[in-house]
């Protein structure tokens, strides 16, 4: 299945739940079976063109984790930092579509 097809729903799922250390486990894997290279972010990290037409969403998703484990506040980091250089010049432009108090919430905890 491609990032794109199943990415915005699943943001928008993770994004109303709550801060429990199941939201964390969603983050890093699909499921407990595929533990290891093949979690969200990975794919995001490892396709993040797959991800544009979806990425604020995911980026809302994050905005709404306020209690990440370190170790994956770091890798929420990687992916924008990632994300943003991939887009090169374009990202003022795409950055810009976000709503506001997205762009803020981003912009104090990623740099962006």
């Amino acid at each position: 299945m491609h990032l794109e097809a199943f990415l915005k729903q699943w943001s928008l799922s993770l994004r109303c739940l709550k801060d429990i250390p199941e939201k964390h486990d969603a983050f890093r894997y699909f499921d407990k079976s595929e533990i290891g290279n093949r979690g969200i972010c990975n794919a995001i990290l490892c396709n993040p063109s797959g991800a544009l037409k979806h990425f604020p969403y995911f980026c809302d998703a994050v905005a709404e984790f306020k209690t990440a484990k370190p170790e994956l506040e770091k890798i929420f980091q990687s992916i924008m930092v990632t994300f943003r250089d991939s887009i090169g010049a374009q990202w003022s432009k795409y950055y810009a579509a976000f709503p506001e108090d997205l762009r803020r919430d981003l912009t104090n905890r990623f740099g962006l």
